[in-house]
């Protein structure tokens, strides 16, 4: 992170798995919904707020097992973009609370699908930045 308490900014990676089942899973027909979700970005910080930018990349594995007997694997580059609040803990700590929203295209030409889908999500974040002074600590 470079900067000073007012101003700074540093990059930041996110990588997150998810899994989800049909509620209508029974003995003879069942899918799950397997995915991966990676974003790299920047994010920038004021003293009490703070923005993020960042570019994702999805892959979403879709297996249905049964009747119906089909698997189909998506990928697709998106955007994610994120705001909130910064509330300083001590000089070199401070915790932040905001919304985060990425979303996806998800094209037929490259992907099994026989329309365009459009994937978009909104996460809640709480989380904490540490700082590491470098050079002197006199101000």
């Amino acid at each position: 992170m470079m900067g000073t308490s007012s101003f700074s900014m540093g990059p930041f990676i996110e990588m997150f798995t998810t899994t989800l089942q049909n509620s209508a899973n029974n003995s003879d027909q069942k899918e799950t919904i397997a995915g991966t979700f990676a974003t790299v970005g920047i994010k920038l910080y004021t003293e009490f707020t703070y923005l993020k930018l960042g570019s994702s990349q999805m892959r979403v594995k879709d297996r249905a097992t049964g009747t119906v007997n089909n698997t189909k694997q998506f990928k697709s580059d998106g955007i994610e973009i994120g705001a909130g609040v910064n509330y300083q803990i001590s000089k070199n700590i401070a915790t932040n609370l905001g919304l985060d929203i990425s979303y996806f295209k998800i094209s037929p030409a490259n992907n099994p699908v026989s329309s365009r889908l459009d994937y978009m999500s909104y996460s809640f974040v709480l989380g904490f930045r540490f700082a590491i002074p470098s050079g002197s600590n006199e101000d």
